[in-house]
């Protein structure tokens, strides 16, 4: 693997550098019913940072009555 970790974003805030042998990433920091942005850069051992994925709309559910 190329790649050192990946950092992650939420509405185009860094929230989570996670390893590259970390395959998951649960972002706590949610609120029910809202919507967020999500994107992923991967850094190389020489400190470069790719640019962001393209981000994926995500929106969290509302919790049951």
């Amino acid at each position: 693997m190329n790649h050192w970790y990946y950092r992650v974003f939420r509405d185009f805030s860094l929230i989570a550098e996670v390893d590259n042998i970390h395959f998951t990433f649960v972002d706590t920091g949610v609120a029910h019913g809202a919507t967020y942005w999500h994107s992923v850069s991967a850094v190389n051992y020489f400190f470069h940072e790719s640019i962001q994925t393209t981000g994926i709309a995500i929106e969290m559910p509302s919790p049951l009555p």
